[in-house]
């Protein structure tokens, strides 16, 4: 017999991508399940005022049901990247970004 374990190393792969682009006419970005758009009964309550950066979004009965973001730079078009880890054949998302302005 063998002191050796049996446990493999598993194979592990990071990818970085651009996925799409989110199209943007209010200055403002919404992060939202699908499912969570039936709690928006008046669409002003996800609206962030002049003062607010961002904000999360709570409803009754759901707190943590989104978050809005202002983009800073106001309308246009938005590369949204994405990063998976693959373990073995198993890929997920790690990561979400948008790029709403690159610094040179």
């Amino acid at each position: 017999m063998s002191n050796q374990s049996d446990e493999r190393t598993p194979f592990i792969k990071r990818e970085r991508g651009d996925v799409g682009e989110v199209g943007v006419d209010s200055g403002q970005l919404l992060i939202i399940d699908p499912r969570n758009l039936d709690y928006i009964k008046n669409k002003e309550d996800i609206y962030l005022g002049d003062d607010e950066q961002a904000k999360q979004l709570d409803f009754p009965g759901y707190v943590g049901a989104g978050v809005v973001i202002q983009t800073g730079f106001g309308d246009g078009f938005y590369t949204v990247e994405i990063e998976t880890v693959t373990v073995d054949d198993d890929k997920k998302v790690t990561e979400i970004k948008v790029k709403i302005f690159d610094y040179p």
